[in-house]
C-alpha cells in the first residue's frame, strides 16, 4: 500500500538526515574558526540551509506518512493478514501518535533555529533566553521521550506475544526479552 519501497524510505530519510546534519555541522566549524564576519556569514548560512533542508525533508516524511495512512486505513481489506494485528494494536497507534508528535517537535525547533539565525548570533532572537529555552531543549526532549516511551519495537510483535527475541553474533539465541525493564 505504499508508494514506495521500505528501503527506499530509509535510505532517502536517513541520507537526507545525514545531509543536514553535516551542513549544520560544516556551517557551526565554519563559525567557530571564522576570522571575518564574512566567514562568520558563511557559516551561519551554511547552518541555516541545513535547517531548512532538514524542515524540507520532515514535511516531505510527513506527508508520505500521512498518505500511507490514508491508504492503509481506506484498503483495510487488503492488509497483509500477518501484519493486520499489529496496525490495529494500540502499541502501533500509539508509536504512531509519539512518531507524529516527535515530528512535530524537531520541525518546531528547526523552524525556530533557521529563523532564529536568520539574523546571525548577535540576532534579537538568537539572544532570546526564554524563547529559546520553549523552543529548543523542551522539543527536542519531548521528541525523545515520546519515541522512547512508545518505542517502534515494543509493538513489533504486537500480534504473535510480548515477548522480542534477540541473537548473538554468533547466531546463538539469547532469553526472551519482555520489553519491561
Amino acid at each position: 500500500m505504499s508508494r514506495f519501497k521500505p528501503r527506499t524510505y530509509t535510505i532517502a530519510f536517513c541520507s537526507s538526515g545525514l545531509i543536514s546534519l553535516i551542513l549544520q555541522g560544516v556551517g557551526g566549524a565554519i563559525d567557530s574558526t571564522a576570522n571575518t564576519q564574512e566567514e562568520v556569514d558563511t557559516g551561519t548560512d551554511i547552518m541555516i540551509a541545513g535547517l531548512v533542508f532538514q524542515v524540507m525533508s520532515l514535511a516531505a516524511f510527513v506527508v508520505l506518512s500521512a498518505d500511507f495512512a490514508l491508504r492503509l486505513r481506506q484498503n483495510q481489506g487488503l492488509w497483509n493478514t500477518e501484519n493486520a494485528a499489529v496496525y490495529r494494536s494500540f502499541r502501533f497507534k500509539a508509536f504512531l501518535c509519539a512518531l507524529g508528535i516527535a515530528t512535530l517537535a524537531v520541525i518546531t525547533r528547526s523552524i525556530f533555529r533557521a529563523i532564529e539565525l536568520s539574523d546571525g548570533f548577535s540576532g534579537e532572537l538568537a539572544n532570546d533566553e526564554v524563547l529559546y529555552m520553549i523552543l529548543e531543549p523542551p522539543m527536542i526532549s519531548i521528541a525523545v521521550i515520546a519515541l522512547t516511551l512508545c518505542h517502534p519495537g515494543d509493538f513489533s510483535d504486537a500480534g504473535t506475544s510480548n515477548t522480542l527475541k534477540a541473537g548473538r553474533e554468533d547466531g546463538t539465541e539469547l532469553e526472551p526479552f519482555s520489553g519491561n525493564v
